[in-house]
């Protein structure tokens, strides 16, 4: 069973980063978790990765392909578990 806040995280890993590398991907996971323990952005991974500023409108998320028009899913199986695996471990 895959675990939803790992999801978040490993979701925002791979959208963001997964054409960098597990490098980046892991920047990606620091950034958000710094953001969960300020007490300036909501307190779980996955409210902090869906935040946006102006409600729906396009390109003002924090994070920019959650709300870019584009799908959401993540195609790449390797990517995903790689994202998935590091998010768990995080």
């Amino acid at each position: 069973m895959l675990n939803a806040m790992a999801m978040c995280l490993a979701m925002n890993m791979y959208h963001e980063a997964r054409s960098e590398g597990v490098a980046a991907m892991m920047a990606v996971a620091e950034v958000t978790m710094n953001r969960v323990h300020s007490k300036h952005y909501p307190n779980n991974v996955c409210d902090v990765v869906k935040q946006n500023k102006y409600g729906e409108t396009l390109n003002t998320c924090q994070f920019s392909w959650y709300c870019d028009g584009k799908s959401d899913r993540m195609k790449d199986k390797v990517w995903f578990n790689i994202s998935y695996e590091l998010a768990v471990d995080y």
